[in-house]
């Protein structure tokens, strides 16, 4: 087995079994840490095991940090939005456990079959999502999964590559994401509807909605 197929099975390995436990991946951008810490206690309750919080505002990789620390043991923390190395490595050292970005670099590449931190690289074409897995990334993010053709993108995709395994994110609605679960290639779905919106939104009553539509 070369080393390109053992990291593959690992990796595959780590989002199968993640996959197992859920198949919804609540995604946010959050800067205040107390808003952030209330939802993941409220994530654990719900039942998940996993949460992709992006790095995109000034203060995410803190608030990542304090989330991973005070949840760690029972929530998975990934970083999402990760743009280059030197992002990777800050969101390592903050504890991510997993990371996932909009698209993919050879840098990248070469970072994750280094480190082997399980990585959704993000694809947009089919060529893209054959180069990830020539790479040993048989996992992927399909990222804007709304603008490029949605579920009809991805079985056609299926067709002629049918062990791609896609995570569809980016304006998936709550009463399409039953459709997308029920693809083969389609491993888990993720969904930023979960997240706050604001200090004062009630996000409870969103998650509670999509919990029981994938439970129906």
């Amino acid at each position: 087995m070369t080393g390109n197929q053992l990291m593959n099975q690992q990796m595959s390995e780590y989002w199968e079994n993640l996959a197992a436990e859920q198949r919804l991946m609540p995604i946010a951008a959050l800067d205040q840490s107390r808003i952030a810490l209330e939802w993941a206690e409220f994530l654990i309750e719900s039942g998940f095991k996993a949460v992709e919080m992006t790095l995109r505002a000034a203060n995410s990789l803190n608030v990542l940090s304090e989330v991973a620390k005070t949840f760690g043991n029972d929530l998975q923390v990934g970083a999402g939005s990760i743009l280059d190395e030197s992002m990777a490595e800050q969101a390592a050292s903050a504890g991510a456990a997993f990371m996932v970005s909009p698209g993919a670099t050879p840098s990248l590449v070469s970072f994750f079959q280094d480190k082997q931190i399980p990585w959704l690289p993000g694809v947009a074409t089919i060529s893209e999502a054959l180069n990830m897995r020539s790479h040993g990334f048989s996992h992927q993010k399909f990222f804007p999964a709304s603008t490029l053709g949605g579920r009809a993108t991805i079985e056609a995709w299926s067709a002629p590559c049918p062990d791609l395994k896609l995570c569809p994110t980016g304006g998936v609605s709550l009463d399409e994401v039953n459709h997308y679960l029920a693809l083969n290639s389609v491993f888990m779905v993720g969904a930023s509807a979960l997240a706050p919106k604001h200090a004062d939104d009630d996000y409870r009553p969103r998650i509670r909605a999509w919990l029981t539509q994938i439970r129906k």
